[in-house]
């Protein structure tokens, strides 16, 4: 998100200045902007895949399920 962030901070701001003076953008201060988004969203997307593929091979429900019936039946969890 700060990758992304700082992208249209600085997109953002060359595009103010160059409205106010009435001036274009070259290409290169487009093309650092658009990158930086880029970049900060292809980031944040493997984030969410390495998020939903690292799922737990036990799910937490039956452990705790089972350690519920251990402590019922006098044993320490």
């Amino acid at each position: 998100m700060l990758v992304t962030s700082l992208g249209v901070a600085f997109g953002a701001y060359h595009w103010i200045l160059g409205a106010l003076s009435g001036q274009f953008q070259s290409s290169g201060s487009i093309g650092i902007s658009m990158l930086l988004i880029i970049v900060g969203f292809q980031m944040l997307l493997q984030a969410i895949v390495l998020d939903v593929m690292d799922k737990p091979l036990v799910p937490l429900a039956s452990l705790l399920r089972d350690d519920t019936r251990s402590i019922a039946a006098g044993g320490t969890a």
